[in-house]
């Protein structure tokens, strides 16, 4: 084999591994879902989230979040990664102030 196609094969070889890795999907996530949780994480929405996306998630200055799926967050790791992060470019702050069991 030649020394160009040894390497081809190579970088052949990395690429689909590449993609491979990219394509898997994330772990699913653990999220809290005790009585107590729940009542903690309304109480959180209501304080943090509901200014800006309504009381019930009906939307206003921020966008609906009532409905199965949302444009940045299509699953629950995506939507605990905007909570923490936030959305670059919008008005979605990353929650700073939050523990990572109150942003779950």
């Amino acid at each position: 084999m030649s020394m160009k196609r040894a390497l081809l094969a190579g970088v052949t070889t990395i690429v689909s591994a590449v993609v491979a890795m990219a394509a898997a999907p994330e772990p699913k996530i653990k999220l809290p879902g005790s009585r107590a949780d729940l009542a903690s994480g309304e109480k959180l929405f209501q304080n943090q989230c509901a200014p800006c996306h309504g009381p019930k998630g009906e939307g206003g200055r921020g966008p609906m979040l009532a409905q199965a799926k949302l444009a940045h967050a299509p699953d629950d790791s995506a939507l605990v990664k905007v909570i923490e992060e936030g959305i670059r470019g919008t008005e979605m702050p990353g929650a700073d102030v939050m523990s990572q069991h109150e942003i779950r």
